[in-house]
């Protein structure tokens, strides 16, 4: 509470203030030294043409309602299938700097936009610093790719959709030099003095296995039997299926005679997964999320990250036994129907069972004794182990840390992820993501048990 006084007069004392960027630099002192790190402080967006290559673009589309409602617009259907299927990727060494006929300088940015990995629209998004003291967006030279099949036809009015909705606006640009445009204004984070380091990674065996994939088809946040079905599935390659196939082998749990694990995507969810291990009085949240890409050359994306990486940190109340009991027992859902299924073991077998009274059962006798562990774990295996475990070398063993290649994107999502894990720290809950762990065969071909979440191969 002290803290948050101290930041709102910050807040309101700069309010009432004009703009004086020539103390810039102070003001970031200031904000460092009362521990506001991961708070980003606005630059005079002249400094635009300070910022090097872009690295990542994407639209901030807001959170997830998070509620069930009865009405879904255009732009809500818009915005669900545009983050299950849609991204933007821009081209390398191609953005350049240009000036007009009345002298205004203006960063040019080539964008693809991808649906299912599949370019189908690309644009140039033109930025420059506006009268009022923001950052212009606007995009011109719009080309649409010629591609067949429904699939695409969604694609195209999806963008549309959210176009009119939101417009260049919307866009964040993240830049290798650190600065991000986010809401027509220009931020230059300050960089962590640490690395992200608590990665487990996954070694996918099954050749098709689709990292981008969190769910089967035609998935619903509505229980169903297709869903369950579906996720079973021998020929199933998303993320949801690897884990409920996978999960018995999950280090908390591989030596455990009894333990479960609740399906939980709905509305209003607390986690993709959420575990129980009675005996050592251990609950779990797993959160899923597809990739961005599956591309074997992806770089980082702080945008994979960011969105589930939330949703964990606001669920974190829930990662207590009486609080998870009264949110599953509110509302019209029995016991048998607390999630879309339940994976468990209370004897010698592992049963998938879409009757979810087993975990609700084993949550109350949980009631008795207070809980000894607590983990939160974000599957996104966007982050690959041959690219993170190389500059973690390099930031070991570099004197001019800032200077080395690519770092940017590396200590963005390390400050995400850390802050993530002071959260977590402040419940008691151990904090790790799960990466993709994708050496080429001959070097280090398969991953070091202690690297991996799980015991078996898998």
């Amino acid at each position: 509470m002290r803290q948050l006084a101290v930041l709102c007069d910050l807040v309101v004392k700069t309010a009432k203030q004009k703009p004086k960027p020539a103390k810039l630099a102070a003001q970031e002192e200031e904000a460092s030294r009362l521990g506001f790190r991961h708070l980003s402080q606005e630059i005079d967006p002249v400094r635009l043409f300070e910022a090097k290559e872009p690295f990542e673009v994407e639209l901030d589309l807001g959170e997830p309602s998070g509620r069930e409602i009865d009405f879904v617009s255009d732009r809500m259907a818009a915005v669900e299938a545009w983050r299950s299927n849609g991204q933007f990727r821009v081209s390398p060494g191609c953005m350049k700097q240009r000036e007009t006929a009345t002298k205004q300088r203006e960063l040019v940015i080539p964008v693809e936009a991808l649906w299912d990995g599949n370019v189908f629209r690309a644009f140039d998004l033109v930025v420059h610093p506006s009268l009022d003291g923001k950052l212009h967006v606007a995009s011109e030279r719009i080309r649409d790719m010629s591609v067949s099949g429904a699939d695409f036809l969604t694609a195209f009015e999806t963008f549309d959709t959210l176009d009119a909705e939101l417009g260049p606006k919307a866009f964040v640009i993240r830049f290798d030099s650190g600065h991000v445009l986010n809401g027509e204004r220009l931020y230059l984070p300050m960089p962590p003095t640490a690395l992200f380091r608590d990665w487990k990674w996954v070694k996918f065996g099954k050749p098709g296995y689709d990292v981008t994939k969190e769910k089967p088809k035609k998935w619903t946040v509505m229980r169903s039997c297709r869903n369950f079905e579906n996720v079973k599935s021998d020929s199933a390659n998303d993320l949801f299926s690897f884990l409920v196939k996978n999960v018995e082998t999950w280090e908390p749990l591989a030596s455990r005679a009894e333990w479960y694990a609740l399906c939980h995507d709905q509305p209003q969810e607390v986690a993709d997964f959420v575990v129980l291990v009675p005996s050592d009085r251990l609950m779990a949240h797993i959160h899923v999320k597809g990739a961005k890409s599956g591309d074997r050359n992806r770089r980082v994306a702080i945008g994979a990250y960011d969105l589930v990486v939330t949703q964990a940190i606001k669920n974190l109340p829930r990662l207590d036994v009486g609080t998870l009991l009264a949110t599953l027992e509110k509302g019209p859902s029995s016991d048998h129907e607390a999630g879309q299924f339940v994976v468990y073991k209370n004897g010698k077998d592992v049963k998938k069972d879409m009757d979810c009274a087993p975990f609700m059962t084993a949550l109350r006798k949980m009631t008795s004794w207070p809980l000894l562990a607590r983990k939160v774990v974000i599957f996104q295996p966007h982050g690959r182990a041959s690219l993170w475990l190389p500059k973690v070398d390099e930031w070991d063993s570099s004197i001019d840390r800032l200077s080395i290649p690519e770092i940017q994107p590396v200590l963005m999502l390390s400050s995400l992820l850390l802050d993530a894990k002071i959260a977590c720290m402040r419940v008691d809950a151990e904090f790790s993501v799960w990466g993709t762990w994708d050496f080429p065969s001959g070097r280090n071909p398969v991953t070091p048990v202690h690297d991996s979440p799980f015991l078996a191969a898998e």
